[in-house]
């Protein structure tokens, strides 16, 4: 029986391992926040575009909220006066007196 050199070229090239080798720390921009921003938000071209419009639409909504719910709010009052804008001279934004003074309805309803 002969070898052929197909059969011959199989032999020589055979390896085994004799000792493990040691393991290695994954890539840093795979771990970490990083690894998980690669991961989850920019994966695929989808992701990427899917990112960058849900930012652009936090960041014009997040500044009017804040603008609204915190700087133009009002803060303190008695009565109804307390949040209109041609008593206050001013643009006005959440009442917050009004909001604490039915906190119970806003919960638990009528």
């Amino acid at each position: 029986m002969t070898m052929s050199e197909g059969d011959l070229a199989v032999t020589q090239i055979a390896f085994v391992r004799k000792t493990q080798i040691a393991p290695q720390p994954p890539p840093a921009r795979m771990t970490g926040a990083i690894g998980w921003l690669r991961a989850n938000l920019f994966s695929s071209p989808f992701n990427v575009a899917l990112t960058i419009i849900i930012a652009l639409i936090l960041a014009w909504v997040i500044p009017a909220l804040v603008n609204f719910l915190i700087v133009d709010a009002v803060w303190t009052g008695v009565d109804r006066d307390a949040c209109r804008e041609v008593v206050q001279n001013r643009e006005i934004g959440a009442c917050w007196p009004f909001v604490w003074e039915r906190l119970p309805y806003f919960i638990y309803g009528s």
